[in-house]
């Protein structure tokens, strides 16, 4: 069977789009909100990891993003952003939570030895 010759052409690296990512929800249907620079033109867009009503069109592929209408990009920013702020204090509460309890570090830290099989020893300055 003869071998399928692909030709490969090398796009210049200002041809592609700039893509940053703003927020990514968490849940496995769900979405992320971009910032994308194309051509000197920065817009926000939008993707979905997973989305049943989106695969209607044959063309979408998962990882595609749709930009927004102007009208739409202030207020997803404003969205996403009240979204991550919420998340980050979130974490913050679970990080503090986890620290205060003593009697788990305490468990942690001996699993965590008897995994590498070495005692702990508390640092002094006697070595």
């Amino acid at each position: 069977m003869p071998e399928l010759q692909v030709p490969i052409t090398q796009l210049p690296p200002e041809t592609y789009p700039s893509v940053n990512l703003i927020y990514r929800s968490g849940e496995a249907e769900g979405w992320s909100l971009l910032s994308v620079v194309e051509g000197g033109v920065e817009s926000v867009a939008i993707t979905w990891k997973r989305c049943a009503r989106l695969r209607r069109d044959r063309h979408y592929e998962p990882g595609d993003y749709f930009i927004l209408p102007a009208e739409l990009a202030g207020p997803a920013l404003e969205i996403a952003r009240r979204l991550e702020a919420q998340r980050r204090v979130a974490m913050e509460e679970r990080y503090a939570a986890q620290a205060a309890d003593v009697e788990q570090e305490r468990e942690a830290q001996e699993w965590s030895e008897a995994l590498i099989g070495d005692g702990f020893e508390p640092y002094t300055e006697e070595g």
